[in-house]
């Protein structure tokens, strides 16, 4: 508390969060500063689904450190159901536990979808947005309900990401998701029930380039970094001045 004191100015990227400091003697200014992404990293650009009619698959991206926590096993689950003669695939981009790996993929051949499931190795984030285009769904779920994961949605930027490419984003049906994104047309609230989940992905097949253009406005309009961090930023310069 004493060094915390000096602090003039303090930004959190999660309302939530702020229980976590002495905020109630705070005397200096406070700011809710979402780790949106930034637009100077990511230009969206509109997808074209002319000929999504043809499309022979329906990609689902998760990138990050992957495990049980995640949903793939619910997901993994469904994958053998076709929606529109389209296949599920599942892609997890990032650094994976080998014995997880070998787990989740046992389980995928126990479906019959092994060759519906992929690992990329870690990509640099400065590259993610070209690797996004080739996708078609973000999955964004995360099962426990810590401090950390249960704040993704304003804390962690994966789901906007995903938005910010025209990405429409599964998530977990849970009270901060809807306190953050019931806004949101572009992101669905899903309890991982296989009823929910193929509900959800063969309404986003239905609409998908409705869906992908939404995604981009609310980035464009809602949730991007530099319009919260500039309305922080022009306050403190106005208290300096």
């Amino acid at each position: 508390n004493k060094y915390f004191n000096k602090i003039d100015y303090f930004s959190l990227p999660a309302i939530e969060r702020k229980k976590m400091f002495p905020l109630s003697t705070f005397k200096g200014k406070f700011f809710y500063i979402p780790n949106y992404p930034s637009k100077k990293i990511i230009q969206p650009q509109k997808k074209d689904f002319t000929n999504w009619h043809n499309e022979v698959f329906i990609k689902i991206i998760y990138p990050g450190s992957p495990s049980i926590k995640n949903g793939f096993e619910e997901l993994v689950n469904v994958m053998h159901q076709p929606i529109n003669h389209k296949k599920i695939t599942l892609t997890i981009v990032g650094e994976t536990n080998a014995k997880y790996k070998t787990e989740l993929t046992e389980y995928a051949t126990s479906k019959g979808v092994e060759k519906q499931l992929f690992f990329e190795s870690r990509i640099p984030y400065i590259e993610m947005s070209d690797f996004l285009k080739n996708y078609h769904i973000g999955w964004a779920m995360y099962k426990p309900e810590d401090m950390r994961t249960a704040t993704v949605a304003s804390a962690s930027n994966k789901i906007y990401e995903f938005l910010a490419n025209g990405i429409p984003t599964i998530v977990l049906d849970n009270e901060h998701h809807r306190n953050h994104l019931s806004s949101s047309k572009a992101t669905f609230f899903n309890d991982l029930s296989p009823k929910s989940i193929m509900n959800t992905i063969k309404f986003i097949n239905d609409n998908i380039s409705e869906l992908s253009e939404k995604a981009i406005n609310e980035f464009e309009n809602n949730y991007q970094f530099e319009i919260k961090f500039y309305k922080a930023l022009n306050d403190i310069i106005k208290d300096i001045n």
